[in-house]
């Protein structure tokens, strides 16, 4: 492998070795570095300048750049790569008629892609946050096989793309686009279209029965356009840190999720969830009010809700507030073969300085028969929480089945060792009472 050299540089087997040790510290993808591949390129890795690197794609002479992919790997089909706040310099055109998978995330300083010729099996193009991208290289439309592009955090393109009609899955989410093209209803595979929100984008009506995902991110606003409620496709509504949202309006009842993260302002939810799959999300909303709580708290739902709170609700008849498990005797005579429950948990680190994961926890719910010490069937047995908060109010329902005596005991546990249940809280669902 040949290096370019500077004056005073190291020789080329200690460059080789620095070379790659940087890569792995700055989590560049190794996925094609393998050591028996090492003699094979006969190109570019590394040339080192004060204070930063700047890193090149490997590239032999005369070579397809599929070929390069299966250097590493003969199976490998995909080539990765990540990068933070480095120069990333990318060759003129990439000939990759093999080639399935490009991930070139959080790329902050590129600002244009190769030619991408000869991808017709291209199938996933992903460029997440690669912030200084101005546009996309036209060739992108012979991928006609492309089946997910990602350009979400490209804040620098104005252009919607133009790609194969068989795209599936589409995320313009933090672009500059403002516009959407009338051919899009012609677009039969799209399933998955996620957008941000615009002033004018109810000027695209044929877009508002397209998009699945709405966003809206620090939009300065105090209520929810009329028009977002007839989005016949939309399951998803997210708003973060649109610090002056007072209120929210009727929705769509296609809604699945819901999500208002730090909507500092919020205080009143003008509507009613009939979606049994509905996620209420709130985090980080301290000023909503009791009736909007309330709602949250008591829509029936075969998902979870969040809000704010610092104690389980009174209206949670059986309590423990010191720990996760919760003995309960039920009045029923004779009992029914199954029972429903809203459950209420809320959750505590166990170690601040502890750097695990925190995107997500899993909650596991076990109900035993105490009378004959028995497991009692339960569903769900488990509730994945992504981005647990300290603080906060998880509610979710929960049945138990073939129930045969009327002492039961139920159990929360949380499945990743940095969280566990602070207090928990059960409500048989007979009527429910207002907290």
């Amino acid at each position: 492998m040949k290096y370019l050299q500077e004056e005073g540089s190291k020789s080329d087997e200690e460059d080789r070795k620095s070379s790659l040790e940087a890569m792995e510290k700055t989590n560049v993808d190794l996925e094609l570095w393998k050591e028996s591949s090492e003699n094979l390129f006969n190109n570019v890795l590394v040339k080192r300048k004060t204070g930063k690197q700047l890193f090149c794609l490997p590239k032999r002479e005369g070579a397809e750049f599929s070929s390069v992919a299966k250097i590493a790997d003969e199976d490998v089909k995909r080539f990765s790569r990540t990068r933070r706040q480095k120069d990333v310099v990318l060759p003129s055109s990439i000939n990759a008629t093999n080639l399935q998978k490009l991930f070139l995330r959080n790329c902050s300083r590129v600002v244009e892609l190769p030619a991408i010729e000869n991808a017709t099996n291209l199938q996933v193009l992903d460029l997440h946050n690669c912030s200084s991208l101005l546009e996309l290289p036209p060739s992108i439309v012979s991928a006609t096989n492309l089946k997910k592009l990602d350009i979400s955090g490209c804040s620098q393109l104005k252009c919607f793309p133009e790609i194969s009609t068989n795209i599936e899955i589409l995320n313009l989410i933090e672009t500059a686009i403002k516009e959407v093209p009338l051919s899009i209803m012609s677009w039969s595979r799209l399933s998955y279209f996620e957008m941000s929100y615009f002033e004018s984008l109810n000027e695209f009506p044929h877009a508002l029965d397209i998009i699945t995902d709405l966003v809206l991110i620090r939009e300065d606003i105090q209520e929810i356009p009329p028009w977002v409620k007839g989005m016949s496709r939309s399951g998803v509504l997210r708003l973060y840190d649109c610090k002056n949202l007072v209120s929210l309006p009727q929705l769509s009842d296609n809604l699945e999720y819901i999500v208002a993260d730090n909507c500092q302002s919020l205080e009143r939810l003008g509507c009613s969830f009939n979606n049994r799959e509905i996620h209420l999300i709130f985090p980080n909303c301290f000023n909503l009010n009791q009736e909007a709580r309330d709602l949250i708290m008591h829509t029936s739902t075969d998902g979870y809700a969040i809000f704010s709170g610092t104690q389980v609700p009174a209206c949670f008849n059986h309590r423990a507030t010191s720990g996760d498990y919760l003995k309960i005797k039920l009045k029923e005579s004779p009992l029914p073969t199954s029972l429903r429950f809203k459950a209420c948990i809320m959750l505590v680190k166990v170690n601040e300085e502890t750097s695990n994961d925190d995107s997500l926890t899993v909650v596991a719910i076990d109900i035993v028969d105490k009378q004959n010490d028995l497991e009692v069937l339960c569903t769900p047995s488990s509730r994945c929480i992504n981005a647990p908060l300290t603080e906060h109010i998880y509610t979710f329902e929960v049945k138990a089945e073939e129930v045969t005596s009327t002492e039961l005991v139920f159990e929360f546990t949380t499945l990743i060792s940095n969280w566990k249940i602070a207090e928990c809280g059960l409500l048989q669902i007979l009527e429910v009472p207002s907290c």
